[in-house]
Protein backbone atom coordinates (compact mmCIF):
# COMPACT_ATOMS: atom_id res chain seq x y z
CA UNK A 1 0.00 0.00 0.00
CA UNK A 2 2.28 2.07 1.07
CA UNK A 3 4.70 1.79 -2.08
CA UNK A 4 1.24 2.84 -4.46
CA UNK A 5 1.12 5.99 -2.20
CA UNK A 6 4.94 6.73 -3.23
CA UNK A 7 4.28 6.02 -6.87
CA UNK A 8 0.85 7.96 -7.26
CA UNK A 9 2.81 10.88 -5.33
CA UNK A 10 6.00 10.38 -7.48
CA UNK A 11 3.63 10.69 -10.73
CA UNK A 12 1.82 14.10 -9.46
CA UNK A 13 4.80 15.81 -9.28
CA UNK A 14 6.08 14.72 -13.14
CA UNK A 15 2.62 15.50 -14.52
CA UNK A 16 3.28 18.92 -12.49
CA UNK A 17 6.11 18.87 -14.12
CA UNK A 18 5.70 18.30 -17.17
CA UNK A 19 2.59 21.37 -17.09
CA UNK A 20 5.20 24.19 -15.58
CA UNK A 21 7.34 23.26 -18.38
CA UNK A 22 4.69 23.62 -21.18
CA UNK A 23 3.26 26.28 -20.07
CA UNK A 24 6.53 28.03 -19.08
CA UNK A 25 7.71 28.08 -22.98
CA UNK A 26 8.61 31.10 -24.40
CA UNK A 27 6.11 31.63 -27.39
CA UNK A 28 4.38 33.14 -29.92
CA UNK A 29 0.32 33.80 -29.89
CA UNK A 30 -1.30 33.70 -32.54
CA UNK A 31 -4.96 35.03 -32.59
CA UNK A 32 -7.55 34.88 -35.95
CA UNK A 33 -9.79 38.18 -36.41
CA UNK A 34 -11.94 36.63 -39.04
CA UNK A 35 -15.68 37.11 -40.60
CA UNK A 36 -17.78 39.57 -38.42
CA UNK A 37 -16.51 41.06 -35.22
CA UNK A 38 -18.69 39.92 -32.34
CA UNK A 39 -18.77 39.50 -28.66
CA UNK A 40 -17.90 35.89 -29.16
CA UNK A 41 -14.49 37.05 -30.81
CA UNK A 42 -13.63 39.49 -27.67
CA UNK A 43 -14.78 36.76 -25.50
CA UNK A 44 -11.98 34.75 -27.66
CA UNK A 45 -9.48 36.94 -27.30
CA UNK A 46 -10.12 37.67 -23.55
CA UNK A 47 -9.65 33.71 -22.95
CA UNK A 48 -6.47 33.77 -25.25
CA UNK A 49 -4.51 36.67 -23.38
CA UNK A 50 -5.59 35.55 -19.81
CA UNK A 51 -2.75 33.17 -19.33
CA UNK A 52 0.70 35.55 -20.77
CA UNK A 53 3.21 32.78 -18.98
CA UNK A 54 6.21 32.76 -21.91
CA UNK A 55 4.16 34.65 -24.24
CA UNK A 56 6.68 36.87 -26.15
CA UNK A 57 4.74 38.11 -28.68
CA UNK A 58 0.73 38.28 -30.32
CA UNK A 59 0.45 38.21 -34.32
CA UNK A 60 -3.10 39.22 -34.52
CA UNK A 61 -3.97 38.08 -38.35
CA UNK A 62 -6.82 39.96 -39.68
CA UNK A 63 -9.51 39.59 -42.09
CA UNK A 64 -12.72 41.60 -41.70
CA UNK A 65 -14.92 43.54 -43.33
CA UNK A 66 -15.89 44.64 -39.50
CA UNK A 67 -18.58 44.55 -37.49
CA UNK A 68 -19.61 45.33 -33.21
CA UNK A 69 -18.41 48.40 -32.07
CA UNK A 70 -18.37 47.38 -28.48
CA UNK A 71 -16.44 44.14 -29.77
CA UNK A 72 -13.68 46.05 -31.62
CA UNK A 73 -13.43 48.05 -27.96
CA UNK A 74 -13.20 45.42 -25.62
CA UNK A 75 -10.17 43.45 -28.12
CA UNK A 76 -8.47 46.86 -28.60
CA UNK A 77 -8.36 47.78 -24.99
CA UNK A 78 -6.85 44.43 -24.08
CA UNK A 79 -4.22 44.38 -26.90
CA UNK A 80 -2.98 47.96 -26.12
CA UNK A 81 -2.52 47.44 -22.69
CA UNK A 82 -0.83 44.20 -22.71
CA UNK A 83 3.45 44.17 -22.31
CA UNK A 84 4.45 42.23 -25.27
CA UNK A 85 4.92 43.31 -28.99
CA UNK A 86 1.35 42.79 -30.86
CA UNK A 87 1.99 42.80 -34.45
CA UNK A 88 -1.29 43.25 -36.54
CA UNK A 89 -1.08 41.09 -40.27
CA UNK A 90 -3.89 42.02 -42.34
CA UNK A 91 -4.02 38.74 -44.73
CA UNK A 92 -7.15 40.61 -46.71
CA UNK A 93 -9.11 43.49 -45.32
CA UNK A 94 -9.01 45.29 -41.96
CA UNK A 95 -11.99 47.57 -42.54
CA UNK A 96 -13.94 49.28 -39.96
CA UNK A 97 -13.97 48.23 -36.54
CA UNK A 98 -11.11 45.50 -38.03
CA UNK A 99 -9.01 48.80 -38.92
CA UNK A 100 -9.41 49.43 -34.95
CA UNK A 101 -8.32 46.43 -34.06
CA UNK A 102 -5.10 46.75 -36.46
CA UNK A 103 -4.28 50.03 -34.95
CA UNK A 104 -4.10 48.89 -31.64
CA UNK A 105 -1.20 46.75 -32.66
CA UNK A 106 2.20 48.05 -32.37
CA UNK A 107 3.16 46.89 -35.77
CA UNK A 108 1.21 46.72 -38.67
CA UNK A 109 2.30 44.04 -41.77
CA UNK A 110 0.06 44.10 -44.75
CA UNK A 111 -0.25 41.01 -47.09
CA UNK A 112 -0.26 41.86 -50.91
CA UNK A 113 -3.19 43.38 -51.81
CA UNK A 114 -4.87 43.85 -48.43
CA UNK A 115 -6.36 47.10 -47.18
CA UNK A 116 -7.53 48.98 -43.96
CA UNK A 117 -9.84 51.60 -43.20
CA UNK A 118 -13.50 52.62 -44.30
CA UNK A 119 -14.47 53.02 -40.73
CA UNK A 120 -17.62 54.84 -40.73
CA UNK A 121 -20.01 54.43 -38.20
CA UNK A 122 -23.65 53.24 -38.30
CA UNK A 123 -25.46 55.13 -37.23
CA UNK A 124 -23.72 58.39 -38.86
CA UNK A 125 -24.75 60.89 -36.38
CA UNK A 126 -22.08 63.55 -35.47
CA UNK A 127 -22.63 61.49 -31.32
CA UNK A 128 -21.83 58.47 -32.60
CA UNK A 129 -18.93 59.49 -35.64
CA UNK A 130 -17.16 62.08 -33.02
CA UNK A 131 -16.73 59.09 -30.28
CA UNK A 132 -15.33 56.22 -32.65
CA UNK A 133 -13.24 59.01 -34.01
CA UNK A 134 -11.58 60.09 -30.58
CA UNK A 135 -11.04 56.22 -30.17
CA UNK A 136 -8.96 55.99 -33.61
CA UNK A 137 -6.92 59.07 -32.42
CA UNK A 138 -6.43 57.97 -29.12
CA UNK A 139 -5.61 54.41 -30.55
CA UNK A 140 -3.06 55.92 -32.87
CA UNK A 141 -1.16 58.24 -30.84
CA UNK A 142 -0.61 55.17 -28.19
CA UNK A 143 0.85 53.47 -30.87
CA UNK A 144 3.28 56.40 -32.15
CA UNK A 145 1.06 57.08 -35.53
CA UNK A 146 -0.34 59.98 -36.90
CA UNK A 147 -3.63 60.27 -35.04
CA UNK A 148 -5.24 62.84 -38.16
CA UNK A 149 -4.72 59.53 -40.47
CA UNK A 150 -6.79 57.49 -38.23
CA UNK A 151 -9.63 59.75 -37.80
CA UNK A 152 -9.86 60.29 -41.57
CA UNK A 153 -10.93 56.72 -41.25
CA UNK A 154 -13.89 57.20 -39.19
CA UNK A 155 -14.54 61.45 -40.18
CA UNK A 156 -15.13 61.88 -44.23
CA UNK A 157 -15.49 65.43 -43.38
CA UNK A 158 -11.59 65.58 -42.46
CA UNK A 159 -9.37 66.27 -45.38
CA UNK A 160 -5.77 65.75 -45.54
CA UNK A 161 -4.00 67.02 -48.65
CA UNK A 162 -2.44 64.65 -51.10
CA UNK A 163 -4.23 61.80 -49.21
CA UNK A 164 -7.87 61.97 -48.62
CA UNK A 165 -10.29 64.55 -50.27
CA UNK A 166 -13.46 66.11 -47.69
CA UNK A 167 -16.40 63.67 -47.92
CA UNK A 168 -14.85 60.91 -48.77
CA UNK A 169 -13.07 58.06 -46.21
CA UNK A 170 -9.60 56.85 -46.08
CA UNK A 171 -8.86 53.40 -47.11
CA UNK A 172 -5.31 52.31 -46.97
CA UNK A 173 -3.51 50.35 -49.45
CA UNK A 174 -0.20 48.73 -48.84
CA UNK A 175 2.32 50.36 -50.46
CA UNK A 176 0.19 53.81 -49.21
CA UNK A 177 -0.04 52.96 -45.80
CA UNK A 178 3.73 52.07 -45.91
CA UNK A 179 3.97 55.68 -47.44
CA UNK A 180 2.28 56.91 -43.84
CA UNK A 181 3.61 55.38 -41.63
CA UNK A 182 0.81 52.82 -41.22
CA UNK A 183 2.69 49.71 -42.34
CA UNK A 184 6.00 48.03 -41.01
CA UNK A 185 6.21 45.45 -43.51
CA UNK A 186 4.64 43.35 -46.27
CA UNK A 187 4.33 39.38 -45.93
CA UNK A 188 2.67 37.04 -46.83
CA UNK A 189 3.93 34.40 -44.73
CA UNK A 190 3.63 34.19 -40.94
CA UNK A 191 7.18 32.81 -41.07
CA UNK A 192 8.86 35.54 -42.43
CA UNK A 193 7.20 37.48 -40.17
CA UNK A 194 8.43 35.29 -37.22
CA UNK A 195 12.29 36.21 -38.93
CA UNK A 196 11.81 39.49 -39.77
CA UNK A 197 10.90 40.49 -36.04
CA UNK A 198 13.44 38.83 -34.63
CA UNK A 199 10.71 35.92 -33.23
CA UNK A 200 11.38 32.86 -35.02
CA UNK A 201 13.05 31.24 -32.34
CA UNK A 202 10.19 30.99 -30.61
CA UNK A 203 7.45 27.94 -30.43
CA UNK A 204 4.62 28.97 -32.65
CA UNK A 205 0.86 28.98 -30.39
CA UNK A 206 -1.77 29.59 -33.10
CA UNK A 207 -5.17 29.63 -30.86
CA UNK A 208 -8.23 29.14 -32.38
CA UNK A 209 -12.12 30.25 -31.10
CA UNK A 210 -13.38 27.34 -29.41
CA UNK A 211 -17.13 25.86 -30.10
CA UNK A 212 -18.69 28.05 -27.50
CA UNK A 213 -17.22 31.22 -28.44
CA UNK A 214 -18.12 30.75 -32.24
CA UNK A 215 -21.72 29.90 -31.14
CA UNK A 216 -21.27 33.24 -28.75
CA UNK A 217 -20.50 35.03 -32.06
CA UNK A 218 -23.23 33.82 -34.20
CA UNK A 219 -25.72 34.23 -31.80
CA UNK A 220 -24.53 37.97 -30.86
CA UNK A 221 -23.56 38.91 -34.84
CA UNK A 222 -25.99 42.11 -35.80
CA UNK A 223 -27.92 40.18 -37.93
CA UNK A 224 -28.66 36.88 -35.73
CA UNK A 225 -29.86 38.78 -33.11
CA UNK A 226 -32.28 41.26 -34.52
CA UNK A 227 -33.56 38.22 -36.45
CA UNK A 228 -34.02 36.33 -33.08
CA UNK A 229 -35.56 39.59 -31.27
CA UNK A 230 -38.01 39.85 -33.92
CA UNK A 231 -38.73 36.00 -34.19
CA UNK A 232 -39.31 36.34 -30.38
CA UNK A 233 -41.16 38.90 -29.84
CA UNK A 234 -43.53 38.83 -32.86
CA UNK A 235 -44.32 35.16 -31.46
CA UNK A 236 -45.23 36.63 -28.02
CA UNK A 237 -47.28 39.01 -29.61
CA UNK A 238 -49.37 36.50 -32.17
CA UNK A 239 -49.71 34.01 -29.22
CA UNK A 240 -51.22 36.68 -26.75
CA UNK A 241 -54.15 37.41 -29.36
CA UNK A 242 -54.78 34.43 -30.55
CA UNK A 243 -56.25 31.72 -28.21
CA UNK A 244 -54.23 28.42 -26.90
CA UNK A 245 -50.41 27.96 -27.09
CA UNK A 246 -49.00 26.83 -30.35
CA UNK A 247 -45.92 27.09 -33.00
CA UNK A 248 -45.77 31.20 -32.78
CA UNK A 249 -45.56 31.15 -29.07
CA UNK A 250 -43.00 27.84 -29.39
CA UNK A 251 -40.78 30.10 -32.31
CA UNK A 252 -40.68 33.29 -30.04
CA UNK A 253 -39.32 31.31 -26.45
CA UNK A 254 -36.86 29.57 -28.60
CA UNK A 255 -35.94 32.65 -30.38
CA UNK A 256 -35.17 34.42 -27.20
CA UNK A 257 -33.91 31.66 -25.20
CA UNK A 258 -31.29 31.89 -27.71
CA UNK A 259 -30.83 35.94 -27.81
CA UNK A 260 -30.53 35.62 -24.05
CA UNK A 261 -28.43 32.33 -24.41
CA UNK A 262 -26.05 33.66 -26.40
CA UNK A 263 -25.48 36.83 -24.76
CA UNK A 264 -24.81 35.15 -21.45
CA UNK A 265 -22.05 32.77 -23.36
CA UNK A 266 -20.54 35.69 -24.59
CA UNK A 267 -19.82 36.90 -21.25
CA UNK A 268 -22.16 40.09 -21.34
CA UNK A 269 -25.89 38.85 -20.80
CA UNK A 270 -26.69 37.47 -17.57
CA UNK A 271 -29.75 35.59 -15.35
CA UNK A 272 -31.21 38.90 -13.80
CA UNK A 273 -31.36 40.69 -17.48
CA UNK A 274 -33.56 37.53 -18.24
CA UNK A 275 -35.88 37.76 -15.42
CA UNK A 276 -36.20 41.65 -15.91
CA UNK A 277 -37.29 40.31 -19.33
CA UNK A 278 -39.43 37.33 -17.85
CA UNK A 279 -40.98 39.39 -15.28
CA UNK A 280 -42.05 41.98 -17.91
CA UNK A 281 -43.97 39.66 -20.00
CA UNK A 282 -45.60 38.52 -17.17
CA UNK A 283 -47.10 41.95 -16.17
CA UNK A 284 -47.87 42.74 -19.80
CA UNK A 285 -50.18 39.65 -19.97
CA UNK A 286 -51.29 40.54 -16.48
CA UNK A 287 -52.83 43.61 -17.98
CA UNK A 288 -53.70 42.61 -21.12
CA UNK A 289 -55.74 39.34 -19.67
CA UNK A 290 -56.93 40.42 -16.10
CA UNK A 291 -56.38 43.59 -15.03
CA UNK A 292 -59.01 45.88 -16.74
CA UNK A 293 -57.63 48.99 -18.58
CA UNK A 294 -54.02 49.52 -18.99
CA UNK A 295 -52.00 51.00 -16.29
CA UNK A 296 -48.85 50.70 -13.74
CA UNK A 297 -48.59 46.99 -14.74
CA UNK A 298 -48.73 47.49 -18.43
CA UNK A 299 -46.04 50.50 -18.17
CA UNK A 300 -43.41 48.58 -16.09
CA UNK A 301 -44.08 45.04 -18.15
CA UNK A 302 -43.03 46.72 -21.21
CA UNK A 303 -40.69 49.21 -19.99
CA UNK A 304 -38.98 46.12 -17.78
CA UNK A 305 -38.44 43.91 -21.79
CA UNK A 306 -36.74 47.13 -23.64
CA UNK A 307 -34.40 47.63 -20.69
CA UNK A 308 -33.80 44.21 -19.87
CA UNK A 309 -32.98 43.80 -23.99
CA UNK A 310 -30.66 47.33 -23.89
CA UNK A 311 -28.75 46.17 -20.96
CA UNK A 312 -28.03 42.71 -22.83
CA UNK A 313 -27.30 44.11 -26.23
CA UNK A 314 -24.48 45.99 -24.11
CA UNK A 315 -26.03 49.41 -23.52
CA UNK A 316 -25.27 52.88 -25.71
CA UNK A 317 -25.75 53.66 -28.97
CA UNK A 318 -25.81 50.84 -30.32
CA UNK A 319 -28.34 48.78 -28.17
CA UNK A 320 -30.60 51.65 -29.12
CA UNK A 321 -29.83 51.55 -33.06
CA UNK A 322 -30.52 47.52 -32.44
CA UNK A 323 -33.61 48.06 -30.48
CA UNK A 324 -35.24 51.14 -33.19
CA UNK A 325 -35.07 48.68 -35.88
CA UNK A 326 -35.97 45.60 -33.93
CA UNK A 327 -39.22 48.21 -33.04
CA UNK A 328 -39.89 49.06 -36.71
CA UNK A 329 -39.73 45.83 -38.60
CA UNK A 330 -42.06 44.86 -35.47
CA UNK A 331 -44.59 47.24 -35.76
CA UNK A 332 -44.64 46.59 -39.91
CA UNK A 333 -44.95 43.38 -39.51
CA UNK A 334 -47.70 43.02 -37.12
CA UNK A 335 -49.38 45.06 -39.57
CA UNK A 336 -48.70 43.30 -42.60
CA UNK A 337 -49.93 39.90 -40.30
CA UNK A 338 -53.44 42.06 -39.58
CA UNK A 339 -53.84 42.37 -43.13
CA UNK A 340 -53.09 38.69 -44.06
CA UNK A 341 -53.66 36.55 -41.17
CA UNK A 342 -57.18 36.28 -41.26
CA UNK A 343 -56.86 35.05 -45.07
CA UNK A 344 -54.62 32.18 -44.33
CA UNK A 345 -56.20 28.89 -43.54
CA UNK A 346 -54.73 28.48 -40.19
CA UNK A 347 -57.08 31.33 -39.47
CA UNK A 348 -60.18 29.37 -40.03
CA UNK A 349 -58.69 26.85 -37.02
CA UNK A 350 -58.71 29.99 -34.57
CA UNK A 351 -62.00 31.16 -35.53
CA UNK A 352 -65.35 30.93 -36.61
CA UNK A 353 -65.30 30.55 -40.40
CA UNK A 354 -68.95 31.48 -40.97
CA UNK A 355 -71.33 33.90 -39.48
CA UNK A 356 -74.21 32.70 -37.64
CA UNK A 357 -76.93 35.31 -38.75
CA UNK A 358 -80.43 35.96 -37.90
CA UNK A 359 -81.63 33.90 -41.03
CA UNK A 360 -80.11 30.57 -40.36
CA UNK A 361 -82.15 30.99 -36.89
CA UNK A 362 -79.19 32.31 -34.87
CA UNK A 363 -80.15 34.37 -31.88
CA UNK A 364 -77.25 35.46 -29.56
CA UNK A 365 -79.94 36.35 -26.51
CA UNK A 366 -83.20 36.18 -26.00
CA UNK A 367 -85.30 39.27 -27.12
CA UNK A 368 -88.29 39.93 -24.69
CA UNK A 369 -90.07 41.98 -26.97
CA UNK A 370 -93.70 41.23 -25.22
CA UNK A 371 -92.76 43.35 -22.32
CA UNK A 372 -92.88 46.87 -24.64
CA UNK A 373 -95.62 48.68 -22.28
CA UNK A 374 -95.40 46.62 -19.89
CA UNK A 375 -95.40 48.21 -16.11
CA UNK A 376 -93.67 47.43 -13.58
CA UNK A 377 -91.01 48.66 -10.05
CA UNK A 378 -87.85 49.14 -9.60
CA UNK A 379 -86.41 46.27 -7.27
CA UNK A 380 -82.86 48.07 -6.96
CA UNK A 381 -81.73 51.85 -8.21
CA UNK A 382 -81.08 52.52 -11.92
CA UNK A 383 -78.54 54.44 -11.97
CA UNK A 384 -78.82 54.08 -15.39
CA UNK A 385 -78.81 50.01 -14.96
CA UNK A 386 -80.75 48.09 -12.43
CA UNK A 387 -83.16 45.33 -11.55
CA UNK A 388 -86.58 45.28 -12.49
CA UNK A 389 -89.78 43.13 -11.86
CA UNK A 390 -92.66 42.60 -14.44
CA UNK A 391 -95.56 40.61 -13.97
CA UNK A 392 -93.32 38.89 -11.36
CA UNK A 393 -90.53 38.24 -13.00
CA UNK A 394 -86.85 40.22 -12.43
CA UNK A 395 -85.08 41.71 -15.42
CA UNK A 396 -82.19 43.67 -15.62
CA UNK A 397 -82.68 47.41 -17.19
CA UNK A 398 -81.47 49.94 -18.49
CA UNK A 399 -83.09 54.19 -18.60
CA UNK A 400 -82.27 56.41 -21.08
CA UNK A 401 -79.63 58.45 -18.62
CA UNK A 402 -82.05 58.98 -15.92
CA UNK A 403 -81.97 57.88 -12.13
CA UNK A 404 -84.96 55.86 -10.73
CA UNK A 405 -84.59 55.13 -7.22
CA UNK A 406 -86.05 51.80 -5.97
CA UNK A 407 -90.00 51.26 -5.05
CA UNK A 408 -90.67 53.46 -8.16
CA UNK A 409 -92.76 52.53 -10.59
CA UNK A 410 -91.76 52.21 -14.46
CA UNK A 411 -92.37 51.13 -17.77
CA UNK A 412 -90.86 49.50 -20.76
CA UNK A 413 -89.85 51.76 -23.47
CA UNK A 414 -88.23 49.70 -25.59
CA UNK A 415 -86.34 46.19 -26.31
CA UNK A 416 -83.15 45.78 -28.19
CA UNK A 417 -81.42 42.82 -28.53
CA UNK A 418 -81.29 41.66 -25.00
CA UNK A 419 -81.49 44.91 -24.02
CA UNK A 420 -84.79 46.22 -21.99
CA UNK A 421 -85.21 50.00 -22.05
CA UNK A 422 -87.26 51.24 -19.30
CA UNK A 423 -88.66 55.35 -17.80
CA UNK A 424 -90.26 55.85 -14.42
CA UNK A 425 -93.62 56.36 -14.29
CA UNK A 426 -94.82 60.20 -13.27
Amino acid sequence: MRKYIILGVIFLILLLSIGKTSASKERVIVLHIEGEINLGLSKYVDRCLKDMEGVKAIVVEIDTFGGALDAATKIRDRLLHVDVPTIAWIKGRAWSAGALIALSCKKIVFSSGASMGAAEPIPTTEKTISAVRGEFESTCEANGRNPKIGASMVDKEIEIEGVVKRGELLTLSSEKAKKLGFSDYESNSLNDILSHFNLDEFEISDLSPLPSERVAGFLTSSTVREILLIVGLLGLIIEATTPGFGIPGTMGLVALSLFFGGHMIAGIGNWLYTLMFIAGVVLLLLEIFVIPGFGIAGISGIALIFISIFLTLGGGVGAIHTIGIVALILLVSFLVLLFFFPKLPIWKKLGLARRETRKEGYVAVKEEKHLEGKEGKAITMLRPSGVVEIEGKRYDALTDGEFIEKGKKIVVTKVEGGKIFVKRIR
